[in-house]
């Protein structure tokens, strides 16, 4: 179950990063789609920690998940306190992370 989940809002944050990316900074569109953004990465790196490989062991994706979890989370606090540099950085790092799982998987 957690899988197609996982895929769905996998290629749902892929579009959703990408009207980020493309469309102007700071708008009021730019905030609501970046949150459901955000709110996808959240659950597709918390599903990524229940999927396990066919031996049922962890390995260098739930580490990667982890990763881009933390970093995404950081993003968000960097924008609160006004570190919009801080957060267009660990945003992108955030995109990256979810293209090069994507390509990888």
């Amino acid at each position: 179950m957690f899988v197609w989940l996982h895929i769905i809002l996998g290629f749902s944050a892929l579009m959703l990063g990408l009207i980020v990316l493309l469309k102007e900074k700071g708008t009021r569109p730019h905030r609501l789609v970046g949150l459901l953004y955000v709110i996808s990465i959240v659950i597709i790196n918390m599903t990524a920690l229940t999927i396990t490989n066919k031996t049922d062991s962890y390995g260098v994706f739930h580490i990667l998940a982890m990763v881009n979890l933390v970093t995404t989370v950081l993003g968000i606090v960097a924008i609160k306190m006004g570190s919009i540099q801080t957060h267009y950085h660990l945003m992108h790092w955030s995109y990256a992370g979810l293209l090069s799982a994507t390509v990888n998987q």
